[in-house]
């Protein structure tokens, strides 16, 4: 099934995003704070950004499919990468800052991530006492520069090596195309406060609706600007994430 967005028909998240980029281009999609000041970011930039993420983990060997963790709180590489795993047609799975490390563990073991995501040296701490039960993990990628290249046995590396590592393997499969409605974007997990967490799969036709839901009931317009400070481990703020694609507004 696809979904009509403008009088086009869009099968993906991605897809979606390649047609807010081509419409809004040098309008600013993102702002955050950096050194007590705001840095605005435009579609085009943001597509250019995600081309160079999916192209690092394109030289990683994810392919369709594969799962792709993030642990970290709400933050312009969190939508970035979020962006370059649907880019590659893999999967995304959150992982709430908060977990403890044998949350981690199972989420990572259970999903079968073979790359994590981690926002800074906390995180990272947290997630190498239990790297042996997650057998199917490869590489850890830090939003923040490591001088590690390993840690426990898988390779660790920043985000800035990602950008630099970026192949133009990308642009010529253009995994992308791959993806259809039905194809799974994201695994959310639940809290687990009544046993094991059990995890939700979300396909991008999910994931579209929702967005194309909060266009309709006017719950942001184009000219707005959202602040978004909830976990995007919640599917609430990738509801709202969607939102933002859909509607082209400030995030």
């Amino acid at each position: 099934m696809l979904i009509q967005q403008e009088n086009k028909m869009v099968s993906s998240v991605y897809h979606l995003f390649l047609q807010s980029v081509k419409k809004h281009a040098s309008a600013p999609a993102t702002k955050h704070k950096q050194a007590g000041g705001w840095v605005v970011t435009s579609w085009t930039q943001m597509s250019q950004e995600v081309q160079s993420l999916a192209g690092g983990l394109v030289d990683l060997g994810v392919q369709p499919d594969d799962r792709v963790a993030i642990l970290s709180n709400t933050c312009l590489e969190w939508t970035l990468t979020d962006l370059a795993i649907w880019a590659v047609g893999a999967c995304g799975v959150p992982i709430y800052h908060s977990n403890t490390p044998q949350e981690i563990a199972f989420i990572l073991k259970d999903c079968g991530a073979r790359v994590l995501f981690v926002e800074d040296e906390q995180q990272l701490h947290k997630v190498e006492s239990i790297l042996s039960q997650a057998p199917a993990l490869e590489v850890i990628v830090s939003y923040r520069k490591t001088d590690k290249k390993e840690t426990h046995g898988k390779q660790l590396i920043c985000l800035q090596h990602l950008r630099e590592t970026s192949c133009d393997a990308f642009l010529e499969k253009t995994p992308w195309r791959q993806l259809q409605a039905t194809s799974l974007a994201t695994i959310v997990y639940t809290s687990g406060t009544t046993g094991q967490p059990r995890g939700a799969m979300i396909t991008h036709h999910n994931l579209l609706h929702q967005g194309k839901t909060i266009q309709q009931m006017n719950l942001i317009f184009p000219g707005d600007v959202q602040l978004l400070f909830l976990p995007l481990s919640h599917i609430f703020a990738r509801f709202l994430e969607i939102a933002w694609l859909q509607t082209g507004h400030v995030l």
